[in-house]
């Protein structure tokens, strides 16, 4: 078997039981957010933007306040340990192509915690989320459901605004926890905005909160913040950039598995 077969095997998740405890914490949740979204960040956002002029610093600054909601939020999911990763010292001061493996639900606020100029490729279902499609409506976020090429005007605005740009590559969240196949559109949209492309690897969202449950499970997340890819890099066919670029997330991804593992082990 080789080793993007391996990959590629499917993983069953850890058992977790229904017990009163795991019924109650997800419960919580549930309701926090649902509480949260429809009493207090909906109505602010309304407001926030009906009584004042939409100028750029009012925008960045709206984002800071999604930023710093994000990680009250990711900091406090009943029953979880959250570590973040930024060893390298990004940052995020100058905008990028931000990649990023997708596991679950909580990806996003995983993400948008670590910086205000970040902005998603969506899909249709997320753009008329009746939960949060407003809230992303209004952060700028951009539906490419019918292509990246058709919307690349306003990718180069948000970037030339010094907007990073997220995609997860996999284009859906990942059915066992694994590093799916990778699309091209982000290392097409790096070199049509001359952008460096900057991986992000999430462990234990899926763990956590995997496709297919909708109750939240103990764990640990960990997110890391890799080394940003020079533009060069995305340079030759498009099809084989893409291949090499998840085998080389993957690489990285598998042994800061290994490392995890190890240090979760020494405690």
């Amino acid at each position: 078997m080789t080793k993007d077969d391996s990959n590629k095997a499917s993983r069953e998740p850890r058992k977790a039981p229904l017990t009163p405890g795991r019924l109650l914490r997800s419960l919580f949740a549930i309701t926090f957010f649902v509480t949260m979204m429809y009493l207090f960040v909906i109505p602010y956002t309304w407001a926030y933007f009906t009584f004042g002029k939409a100028t750029e610093e009012r925008r960045l600054r709206y984002r800071r306040w999604l930023q710093g909601l994000s990680r009250y939020v990711i900091y406090r999911v009943p029953g979880v340990k959250f570590r973040l990763d930024n060893s390298i010292g990004e940052r995020f001061g100058t905008p990028s192509i931000v990649i990023s493996n997708h596991q679950s639900h909580l990806d996003l606020m995983c993400l948008m915690m670590l910086t205000p100029r970040l902005v998603f490729l969506t899909n249709d279902w997320v753009w008329h989320n009746p939960f949060y499609g407003y809230v992303i409506r209004r952060a700028e976020f951009v539906p490419v459901s019918d292509g990246i090429e058709a919307n690349i005007a306003k990718l180069r605005e948000l970037y030339g605004r010094g907007y990073s740009i997220a995609v997860f590559p996999e284009g859906t969240r990942s059915r066992d926890g694994k590093v799916g196949r990778f699309h091209k559109g982000a290392f097409y949209l790096s070199r049509e905005l001359g952008a460096p492309v900057l991986p992000i690897y999430l462990h234990g969202c899926y763990d956590v909160l995997p496709r297919h449950d909708f109750m939240l499970r103990r764990g640990r997340i960990d997110v890391v913040v890799g080394e940003r890819v020079a533009r060069a890099a995305m340079r030759g066919d498009l099809g084989a950039v893409t291949r090499e670029r998840r085998h080389r997330f993957i690489d990285e991804f598998e042994q800061q598995e290994q490392k995890l593992r190890q240090c979760q082990s020494d405690v």
